[in-house]
């Protein structure tokens, strides 16, 4: 799927998941055409899609859940470039399906495919938040799919070194410092739009803090692995944003809003965590 993934951006200079939760569009387009060239290919996928749906993602074992992942990379690299766009809804679909599943059915695919092609297209989303006014509806849900993936991900197991090498590498952890040095100099995660993608983010900032823990609770070699991240999480601690909402946060509030808690809570937990050299 990564092949097809930077092909794709090649080609057509939208994002990989532009339509990807209509997967009525497919539907339609499928009632709308006469059996037009290429029309088998949209059908399999419309199969495809229906069989993740009648899944029951608490009662797939680990050999289904790897026949299923297996069938969606085959199908996804299958497909020609003009319905790359058709295809996509299913991804986000099996994200959500895989999402659900026991926690040791879920550890059996850490290493598959499916997982690692994930962090292509979740980094463009996060460039995309970051460098652009808004990003639409379906996107917004695969960006929160995929950091509730992660987080069950992490939680599922004690052991880090078993979790996709791709959450600890330098590309990835390069465009979420990006976002966090974005999120201390501009003012545009205040507003409303942004807010509840900055709830996800906020989400993906408290797995990395929860593997700081455990690194130091087990005193693992891997303290330093999340030096990229200090920076640009000291540099929210020490902006202007980050004085005015401490100044003007009530006192006797009950709940705080997303903006107060990832400056008031995610980031000092993340630096304390922080037990590196």
């Amino acid at each position: 799927m990564d092949k097809f993934y930077f092909k794709y951006r090649n080609v057509k200079d939208v994002s990989p998941w532009s339509g990807l939760l209509n997967v009525q569009k497919l539907t339609e387009t499928l009632q709308q055409t006469h059996n037009p060239p290429g029309s088998s290919q949209l059908v399999r996928l419309t199969n495809l899609n229906n069989s993740i749906n009648g899944k029951d993602p608490k009662a797939m074992s680990k050999s289904e859940l790897k026949k299923l992942l297996n069938s969606v990379v085959h199908e996804f690299n299958q497909v020609d470039d003009k319905y790359k766009e058709e295809s996509l809804p299913i991804i986000a679909n099996c994200i959500i399906k895989i999402g659900g599943v026991q926690e040791a059915t879920l550890l059996s695919v850490l290493q598959h495919p499916f997982v690692s092609s994930l962090q292509a297209p979740f980094i463009d989303l996060l460039h995309r938040w970051r460098n652009s006014s808004s990003i639409s509806d379906g996107e917004a849900v695969v960006f929160r799919a995929v950091v509730k993936l992660i987080e069950k991900l992490v939680k599922s197991t004690g052991d880090t070194k078993v979790l996709p090498s791709w959450l600890f590498d330098s590309t990835f952890l390069s465009a979420i410092a990006d976002c966090l040095t974005d999120i201390a100099t501009s003012r545009k995660y205040f507003d409303e739009q942004h807010r509840l993608l900055l709830k996800r983010f906020t989400g993906l900032i408290g797995v990395y803090t929860d593997c700081q823990l455990r690194w130091n609770d087990n005193n693992n070699n891997d303290k330093d692995k999340l030096v990229i991240l200090l920076g640009p999480i000291i540099q929210c601690l020490t902006s202007s944003h980050y004085a005015h909402i401490f100044t003007n946060t009530a006192q006797k509030k009950t709940k705080m809003t997303i903006i107060e808690n990832f400056y008031l809570l995610r980031c000092p937990s993340f630096l304390i965590s922080y037990n590196g050299n």
